[in-house]
């Protein structure tokens, strides 16, 4: 077991990867031989412009942890190349194309976060300033602008097909303290397929602006296999195409103990997304916990996909089937500004419990059809009527402090509305109350906090055990 650094700015591939003598690059761990125990730290401050797959399978006890080391922001992995630096060549009035694009681009994001762009179908789409096309035959992406893109904006990050983090069907891995951006496909990624991945832990990330390449894109991606013990906590999800989490086939899968809690989820198409395709897959044992979702449908994707939806949850099935579904439970959930605040395609499903969440505003924001255009949604008396779900759930202003912060303001609604699940901190690490507020944030009061483990001078933190196998980790 052992301790590698990684710096972009300072390192070189040729050292040993220790603290004093750093490796460079993101490929460098990729095609490293890891073994159970061991420790990837990148620096704080520093920025890659490659992709992460996890080379090797942790073993219990002894996961392999890719973190951070240092001080400041958290290190940066972009799958995205900046073309504001390529040459662009007129096609004739305002189409712009720059050459030598070989991978898909799923989103253009302007300045810094700015703007984004409008992904067309075909380059005659490209009417309006920031318009894109991507031409696969020809290696192009073309792209509307009232002069050279490079200099319109001040960076374009082009984000390209692929997953920024893939765990693919690794076991007993943890991610965390990570900032993953610009991806084409999905943010991080668990794909198992005919394997059985298992025993992960997703934490502390920021994962923002990813998706648009062949329709899809998700935040964290779970994804077919026998996959089984794996947590998602405590990540900050913003501007994703489709799912801030999914959990979903593409084949007969199972998915078992499978927890997401207290994370903050905004401006994606899909807050949480549980569902499966297959009439043979199994979904027995999902928590989803102290989320806070906000503005589901107010992301870059909605005005321009194909099926547009807006959903605070959503959990279906593309078959009816009794045990689907079995332990999904949906609870202590904060869910605001969204255009549909609960959707599923069946009044009643065996196996999901949807309560003690607060929603905010009623409406006809909840809906029985997976596919748009959502028939017949409804209001939330109705709703509880015809579900048989939310019976403690409430229809309240949260009083959150801003559209961008999530914390509660004294009066909310979400004060002491929960239920106990057994969590003890929220997405501040202050300690939960009995009973838990709703959302992602416990209302600052006098209520003890728990006292965090200091780092070390190079970055590591123990970690500790609470109940329910859940562990802590401060940074």
């Amino acid at each position: 077991m052992a301790i590698y650094y990684v710096d972009q700015t300072g390192g070189n591939d040729g050292w040993a990867g220790t603290f004093a003598a750093p490796w460079k690059t993101v490929a460098k761990v990729n095609g490293f031989a890891l073994v159970a125990g061991d420790i990837v730290f990148f620096k704080r401050g520093e920025v890659w412009r490659e992709k992460l797959v996890v080379p090797e399978n942790g073993a219990a006890g002894n996961p392999i942890t890719f973190g951070a080391y240092g001080s400041g922001a958290k290190p940066k992995i972009l799958g995205s190349t900046d073309l504001a630096l390529v040459a662009w060549n007129n096609e004739g009035g305002n189409i712009w194309y720059a050459s030598g694009i070989t991978t898909q681009i799923g989103i253009v994001v302007f300045n810094n976060e700015g703007s984004t762009g409008v992904k067309m179908a075909a380059k005659v789409g490209c009417v309006a300033q920031g318009d894109f096309w991507w031409d696969d035959p020809n290696d192009r992406l073309y792209m509307y602008s009232v002069g050279t893109p490079a200099a319109f904006y001040t960076n374009i990050e082009a984000g390209t097909s692929g997953n920024i983090v893939s765990i693919g069907y690794r076991s007993h891995i943890i991610i965390q303290d990570l900032d993953v951006r610009y991806s084409g496909t999905h943010g991080i990624a668990i794909d198992g397929w005919d394997h059985a991945p298992h025993d992960i832990i997703i934490q502390y990330n920021s994962v923002s602006y990813c998706g648009g390449g062949n329709a899809q894109g998700n935040g964290v991606q779970i994804f077919s296999g026998i996959v089984d013990d794996c947590i998602i906590r405590y990540n900050k999800f913003n501007q994703i195409y489709d799912s801030g989490i999914a959990i979903q086939d593409g084949q007969p899968s199972t998915f078992t103990n499978v927890s997401c809690y207290y994370n903050l989820i905004s401006n994606c198409e899909h807050g949480i997304e549980v569902g499966a395709f297959d009439a043979a897959t199994t979904i027995n044992g999902v928590y989803i916990y102290n989320n806070t979702v906000y503005n589901s449908g107010g992301g870059f994707s909605h005005s321009w996909r194909a099926d547009p939806y807006g959903d605070g949850i959503i959990y279906w099935g593309m078959f009816a089937g009794a045990g689907l579904y079995t332990d999904v439970n949906i609870k202590n959930n904060l869910i605001s500004n969204c255009i549909y605040n609960v959707l599923t395609d069946v009044p009643t499903r065996a196996g999901v419990t949807v309560d003690y969440n607060l929603y905010y505003t009623d409406g006809l924001k909840f809906g029985y059809a997976d596919w748009p255009p959502h028939s017949a949604p409804e209001n939330f008396a109705d709703w509880k009527t015809h579900s048989g779900q939310d019976a403690h759930s409430v229809i309240t202003n949260p009083l959150l402090v801003s559209a961008t912060d999530y914390h509660l303001q004294a009066g909310s609604g979400a004060y002491n509305a929960g239920i106990n699940v057994g969590l003890a901190m929220d997405y501040d690490k202050s300690a939960v109350g009995d009973p838990p507020d709703i959302g992602a944030y416990e209302y600052t009061n006098p209520r003890a906090t728990i006292n965090r483990p200091r780092m070390n001078r190079k970055g590591f933190v123990p970690f500790r055990t609470y109940n329910k196998g859940y562990h802590y980790h401060g940074n």
